[in-house]
C-alpha cells in the first residue's frame, strides 16, 4: 500500500508542471496581427493558438484625426471641413473561452466603435450656418493592440501613420 501511495504521489507531482504549462499562446503561421485603414475605421485581425480556455480579450487603441463633411443649409452644397479633429480611436473584442476550439482563436476588432463628433468650428466648416454632416475620413497612427487571457499575453504596436487604405503588420 505504501509503495502504491509513493507511485501515485510521484505521478501526480510530475503531472502538475505539464498541466500548468499546457497553454503556450503564440500567433499561428500567417496569424501575426495586421491592421487595415478602411477610411473611417481601423480593422485589426490575427490568429492565435496554444490558448487556454479562459476568455480572450483584445483591446485596440490609436491616435486618430477625423476630417468631416460640411453642408450648407437649404441647398446641396457640400464641402470638406478644413480641420482635422484629434481623438483616441478605441475598440475591443472578447472571445468567450467556450468559443476557443483546440486552443485556437481568430480575432477581428475595429476602432472607433462610435464615430467621432465635432461642431462646425472644430470641423472647419465655412461658418456657423453650415452643419457637420458626417465623418469623411480618419487618419490613424500609434496603434496599440493588447491581447489578454487572464493575464496580458501580448502588446503589439505600429508607430507611424497607417497608410490611407493600407494594411500594416504590428510588432509584438
Amino acid at each position: 500500500m505504501r509503495r502504491l501511495t509513493i507511485v501515485l504521489v510521484t505521478v501526480f507531482v510530475l503531472a502538475i508542471p505539464a498541466v500548468a504549462h499546457a497553454a503556450s499562446p503564440h500567433f499561428r503561421r500567417g496569424g501575426t496581427p495586421t491592421c487595415t485603414d478602411t477610411g473611417t475605421q481601423l480593422a485589426c485581425t490575427g490568429s492565435l493558438t496554444g490558448l487556454g480556455n479562459q476568455d480572450l480579450v483584445i483591446e485596440l487603441s490609436s491616435d486618430a484625426e477625423a476630417t468631416f463633411l460640411c453642408g450648407a443649409p437649404g441647398n446641396s452644397n457640400v464641402a470638406q471641413g478644413q480641420n482635422k479633429v484629434p481623438f483616441e480611436a478605441t475598440g475591443s473584442q472578447t472571445i468567450s473561452g467556450s468559443e476557443i476550439k483546440n486552443g485556437n482563436a481568430t480575432f477581428h476588432v475595429v476602432a472607433p466603435t462610435d464615430p467621432p463628433t465635432a461642431d462646425w468650428r472644430q470641423a472647419g466648416c465655412p461658418n456657423k450656418n453650415w452643419n457637420v454632416i458626417a465623418v469623411q475620413d480618419v487618419d490613424f497612427e500609434n496603434v496599440v493592440l493588447t491581447i489578454s487571457q487572464a493575464v496580458l499575453l501580448f502588446t503589439c504596436t505600429y508607430g507611424p501613420e497607417v497608410p490611407e487604405g493600407g494594411t500594416v503588420t504590428l510588432s509584438c
